[in-house]
């Protein structure tokens, strides 16, 4: 499904319009809908059939119930392309960089804090909890940049 978002990445980019908002809008609501579109088939599939997929990948399905627990909150990663894109598009590379470090910081010590009581689980909920903090922040700058910032 990354594949698929990257084409509604490259599809975007030149649509996006520096001057037009109300354009933007319409783009941005519009996106993020055919990237959740796109995304949710493959997350039920991976939550209903996680065992068959580790088991051609792999040979094993050990981690089927990891996959099943991150198969619909990885559904947020999909809405990060849309989002993205407008950031890129508008110059804002240095927003992107500094949410990318807390991202990772906040990755870091998530692992560090959760290691010693959930094990290998800690993996599962360092990368979620950075993954939706970094598409928070991600869509709260663009949601205050297209709809609530008078400029």
């Amino acid at each position: 499904p990354t594949f698929l978002n990257n084409v509604v990445y490259k599809l975007l980019l030149p649509k996006i319009d520096l001057h037009n908002k109300k354009k933007n809008q319409q783009l941005m609501i519009q996106n993020l809908m055919i990237c959740l579109f796109i995304g949710f088939p493959f997350s039920l599939s991976f939550y209903l059939f996680s065992n068959m997929y580790l088991s051609f990948l792999y040979n094993n399905a050990l981690g089927s119930q990891y996959l099943k627990y991150i198969a619909f909150p990885f559904m947020v990663f999909y809405i990060q392309t849309p989002l993205q894109a407008y950031l890129q598009a508008h110059m804002k590379n240095k927003v992107l960089f500094i949410f990318s470090t807390i991202e990772s910081l906040v990755s870091l010590a998530l692992l560090i804090f959760c290691i010693p009581i959930f094990k290998e689980t800690s993996l599962l909920i360092s990368y979620l909890g950075s993954l939706i903090l970094y598409t928070l922040c991600c869509f709260s700058y663009v949601f205050y940049d297209l709809f609530l910032n008078k400029k």
